[in-house]
């Protein structure tokens, strides 16, 4: 019984190595994960699941395209009372603004213009 204790204490100690190293890379490269919340980014991408971002203060960002999804700070009005994040499809880019919109439901039709400053990233794999 000793043995398969050992193994199964030598497995835990290398998941939570492999999950800090993990961590650690992501920080590095500027990379975050989100959760999609909620059923307006279908079929693309659906509640629950969980996307990953590449954040804009990275050396690597190049501003996202026409057609990009993006990780943005949501204006209060969107939430309720506190700042929240949303995610979106690019639809135009005009300067200093952006506008996204959401690629079904009741909102496909809507698309809300923001600032540049409130894209935290872009969506670079979901699946």
């Amino acid at each position: 019984m000793g043995i398969v204790r050992g193994f199964f204490k030598t497995i835990g100690a290398a998941t939570a190595a492999l999950a800090g190293i993990a961590a650690a890379l992501m920080l590095f490269f500027g990379l975050t994960v989100a959760e999609v919340e909620d059923s307006s980014m279908l079929p693309e991408l659906e509640p629950g699941e969980k996307v990953l971002v590449l954040r804009c203060d990275t050396v690597d960002f190049t501003f996202p395209s026409v057609g990009d999804i993006v990780l943005y700070e949501a204006p209060y009005y969107e939430i309720g009372e506190k700042e929240s994040t949303m995610l979106g499809r690019v639809t135009g880019i005009n300067g200093d603004r952006v506008e996204v919109g959401r690629d079904t439901g009741i909102d496909s039709e809507r698309t809300e213009t923001i600032k540049k400053e409130r894209i935290l990233g872009k969506v670079i794999y979901h699946g």
